[in-house]
């Protein structure tokens, strides 16, 4: 796994690109706005006999949202599989790939395996304004590939 040093550089949000699969394929999330991941931690704090403290942080999967411009009806589509399929008796889970185009032209790419979605809002339909759904995951990994 090769480090990229930015030489004083940064990544903005249009560096990434979202890729869902779904249960039934690819999912194609028009107009994503926002996408953040967060690492899920146990953690773990150790008071010894002896004065000495130790921690530690284990890995606990990943979580986040994604945030899109409804512009059609995927993520309703998407979720409305999952929900036939608890209810045909089986869960399904989704892996989602993140692609950074580093500062250097490098390309990263993040695989998240069992990802759990569900749509945290769905949207507030109104005549002058765009409808802006939420869908929030978590990952039991995070993995680059």
């Amino acid at each position: 796994m090769a480090i990229v040093q930015s030489q004083g550089a940064f990544n903005t949000g249009r560096d990434t690109t979202i890729v869902l699969i779904g249960p039934f394929g690819q999912v194609n999330l028009s107009n994503i706005v926002g996408f953040d991941a967060k690492q899920d931690t146990v953690d773990l704090k150790s008071n010894r006999l002896d004065g000495v403290k130790m921690n530690a942080y284990l890995p606990d999967g990943w979580s986040g949202t994604i945030t899109v411009d409804r512009g059609d009806n995927s993520l309703d589509v998407l979720l409305a599989g999952i929900e036939q399929n608890w209810f045909a008796g089986t869960y399904t889970y989704c892996t989602m790939f993140q692609y950074v185009t580093e500062v250097g032209g490098v390309q990263t790419v993040m695989a998240y395996d069992n990802v759990a979605v569900k749509l945290g809002d769905a949207g507030n339909f109104q005549p002058d304004a765009i409808v802006k759904q939420t869908l929030n995951w978590t990952a039991n990994r995070r993995r680059i590939v």
